[in-house]
């Protein structure tokens, strides 16, 4: 019984590492990537400052300023039980839909950019001016399509 535990045990720890690679291959910082992989697999979905310390190996201030970062971007929350002074962080699943906009909120700001770089470079290197122009063309249908595809995921669950 024991061996089986270790076993799964190994295999959520390779599950969190694999998630956390997938994450700071996609610009998080390693810890938080591990720290979300973690919160993702617990049970209970919520774990204290010292579980996730002790799970993930690291040191009370790299864990400490990693739940802050988490939990200024809104991606994990605490909450508290009446008698434990002990917070439990847990992966914030009440606004990810409001994350996943957010995500892509560049995509417009970026858009105009690349235009006004179009506009500053004038006619010097027609060739590389297309290119920035096809860029410009993609990220205005991303952002129509993105915008499309939310309203019509959220249109079909409400």
């Amino acid at each position: 019984m024991e061996e089986i535990k270790t076993q799964e045990n190994q295999q959520v720890k390779q599950h969190v590492e694999d998630i956390g690679v997938l994450l700071e291959e996609r610009g998080y910082p390693p810890l938080a990537a591990r720290v979300l992989g973690y919160l993702m697999n617990a049970t209970p979905p919520y774990k204290t400052f010292e579980e996730i310390r002790e799970f993930l190996g690291a040191s009370k201030s790299s864990v400490s300023t990693t739940l802050k970062f988490l939990q200024t971007n809104k991606v994990i929350s605490y909450t508290t039980f009446p008698g434990d002074r002990k917070r439990y962080f847990r992966l914030e699943t009440n606004n990810w839909i409001s994350a996943f906009e957010t995500t892509f909120d560049f995509i417009l700001p970026f858009k105009n950019l690349i235009e006004k770089s179009i506009e500053l470079r004038g006619t010097t290197d027609p060739e590389f001016n297309q290119s920035l122009e096809k860029m410009v063309e993609m990220y205005a249908y991303l952002d129509e399509e993105i915008k499309a595809v939310i309203k019509k995921w959220r249109d079909t669950r409400e």
